[in-house]
């Protein structure tokens, strides 16, 4: 027979269960429960209030931003990613989206904990943006454009920031003055490569003009915005636009008859396997390159409206398409085309051309490209174009949007085949094949356009030329490239390569100095800007060495042009940063470096010298 022994009895301290809790009596349950009811619905209700917070202050800034256009067939970006997604995707990864935005976290690349100088100030409250700045005596401007403000007769005050402009470079930050509907913008901008706060002033290359306050509502509602119409007879003005930023039916035209085709499934069979273009919108890809190129150009072009009265009102009710706007009158230089109304154009603002054009009528300010690609000798064809060598949907990266051919010879060798032959391609060089030199877009396409603080390829293309260069004050491609040579030295190699070529009988003692470090010294603003960019571009350092720029671009920081003073910053910072040895002084015999003399010191004479004979005439370039 078993027997159980008793088991001995386990103090609750060495027993591994828990002790077992008394039991709470009904009070102290209902209380717990009502503490965390209340607790809920006091997170909910802060949320809730925190959401309708948000609401509130979204709702006021899109009050003040350029109310949506829904007329005229505009249906905006957002009503084509639906059935376009992967168009839609690379063009919500450009530029162009992002070039004029609502104010929010998710848009601002400006520091708002930066500190400003003198009374001007930023500051981020929660998820707004705020500037001080003075309030803009907008009516006032609004009656007379021509009355003078000064920004002491305005008292400063905190103002939200409803709209930024531009991503890429800098960006403009834009406050709305109830009183008028005008969106002014802030008088500093953001520099996103320099990560600063500048004033507006110094990202323009123009003389010191006082106190200017912009209104985005009678500019940039230009270009910057879909079918803008600016409203400005109205009180307070009425701004209207189908997209802020350059969006589908920029290109496309108003997108609200396609849809409501194609939201037909029988209508969308019928286009399967078809190679015919969609129904109710313009396609610039099935559009001859040429004719494609005035899609761009309604932007990228000088123009201005022929009826300015109904412009200012209703903006132009062009629809993209093969033909240039009929309301807008596009500006060719005298040099290239007899305008007779330019002769009121000029009567009002005599400077007009010499801000945007060289005198021989080549573009010299950015953005304005579609000048420069009519006045081309391969624009006579109508395979070539805008969409030749750039792509709104098909690019290589979004910088330039270039396709992935256009990035080097071979989207010239498509018409130019015999240089596609490595022997050909050297004797009309004269360079070797890898060489910067022997690269088309280089001698064909230099950076002789100025804006956004930089030298930009102009897209007039065209050969260099010495006599161009006397008559016009425009470098030479070889000058930019060899920026430690004369333009005399020019001269001599292009009448060596082509015989047909007669070198100038006497350029002067002048331009047998180096050529770009004399213009960084001497010549006009807008020439000592692409002089100080050029003498830290890769290419021409390559060419030239890094060892003997730093005098000359240190002596612009005295520049009366901030702008000048910028630029020459910048490349000083490149040329530092690239450098990999330390600037070397001892120099070879007959090896002279520009701005230094036979023994490698700095010749500040040779300086002083040229800057006396600076030209210092106003240069005011409207980019």
């Amino acid at each position: 027979m078993l027997v159980r022994r008793p088991q001995p009895r386990r103090s609750p301290r060495a027993s591994h269960e828990p002790p077992r809790d008394t039991p709470p009596s009904p009070r102290a349950t209902a209380v717990a429960v009502a503490g965390v009811l209340f607790a809920g619905l006091a997170l909910a209700w802060t949320r809730a209030a925190v959401q309708s917070d948000r609401q509130l202050q979204r709702r006021a800034r899109d009050t003040a931003l350029p109310q949506p256009r829904r007329d005229a067939g505009y249906r905006s970006e957002s009503a084509c990613r639906g059935c376009h997604a992967q168009a839609y995707a690379s063009w919500h990864a450009s530029y162009h989206r992002t070039m004029t935005q609502a104010v929010d976290a998710t848009t601002v690349q400006a520091d708002f904990e930066a500190e400003i100088d003198g009374e001007f100030a930023v500051e981020q409250r929660g998820e707004t943006y705020w500037v001080r700045m003075p309030v803009a005596r907008q009516a006032e401007l609004a009656a007379d454009p021509q009355a003078e403000t000064e920004a002491s007769a305005s008292p400063f005050a905190w103002q939200r920031v409803v709209m930024s402009t531009g991503s890429h470079h800098l960006q403009v930050f834009w406050v709305h003055d109830p009183s008028t509907g005008r969106l002014v913008a802030f008088p500093w901008s953001y520099l996103l490569a320099d990560q600063r706060w500048v004033p507006n002033e110094h990202t323009l290359l123009r003389p010191d003009l006082g106190e200017v306050r912009y209104v985005w509502n009678e500019v940039c509602v230009m270009c910057h915005a879909v079918a803008g119409q600016p409203g400005l007879d109205d009180t307070p003005a009425t701004t209207r636009a189908a997209d802020l930023g350059i969006a589908c039916e920029a290109c496309h035209g108003p997108g609200q008859q396609h849809a409501d085709h194609y939201r037909s499934p029988l209508a969308r069979y019928r286009q399967l396997g078809d190679d015919k273009p969609a129904e109710f919108v313009t396609n610039p890809a099935r559009i001859a390159p040429r004719e494609a190129s005035a899609i761009c150009g309604r932007c990228h072009s000088i123009w201005l409206p022929v009826d300015a009265s109904a412009w200012r009102q209703h903006g132009l009710s062009h629809v993209p398409g093969p033909e240039f706007p009929q309301q807008a009158n596009l500006v060719r230089h005298p040099a290239d085309a007899d305008q007779p109304w330019m002769d009121d154009v000029l009567a009002d603002d005599p400077t007009f051309l010499v801000g945007r054009f060289w005198s021989d009528g080549m573009v010299r300010v950015v953005g304005r490209e579609y000048n420069g690609l009519i006045a081309s000798p391969c624009a006579a064809s109508s395979d070539f174009g805008c969409t030749t060598c750039h792509s709104m949907h098909r690019y290589a990266e979004p910088n330039d949007q270039l396709t992935p051919v256009a990035t080097g010879n071979p989207v010239c060798i498509a018409c130019h085949g015999q240089f596609a032959d490595e022997a050909e391609l050297v004797a009309h060089t004269h360079h070797g094949p890898e060489s910067s030199g022997s690269r088309c877009y280089n001698c064909h396409m230099p950076h002789t356009s100025y804006g956004l603080l930089q030298a930009v390829r102009s897209h007039e293309i065209d050969s260099p030329s010495v006599e161009s260069a006397l008559t016009t004050g425009r470098p030479t491609a070889c000058n930019l490239c060899h920026i430690d040579r004369s333009l005399a030295w020019t001269a001599d190699r292009l009448a060596q390569w082509d015989p047909a070529t007669s070198p100038v009988a006497d350029l002067g003692p002048m331009h047998q100095l180096p050529e770009i470090p004399r213009l960084l010294l001497q010549g006009d603003a807008g020439q000592r800007a692409l002089a100080a960019w050029h003498l830290a571009w890769a290419p021409a350092v390559a060419v030239a060495g890094d060892d003997w720029q730093a005098p000359g671009l240190d002596a612009l920081q005295r520049d009366p042009y901030g702008a000048v003073r910028w630029v020459a910053a910048r490349a000083r910072e490149r040329l530092d940063a690239g450098r990999t040895q330390p600037p070397r002084i001892p120099i070879a015999a007959g090896d002279v470096r520009p701005l230094h003399d036979a023994e490698g010191r700095v010749d500040h004479a040779a300086i002083a010298r040229l800057l006396a004979r600076r030209d210092d005439r106003p240069v005011d370039l409207r980019e």
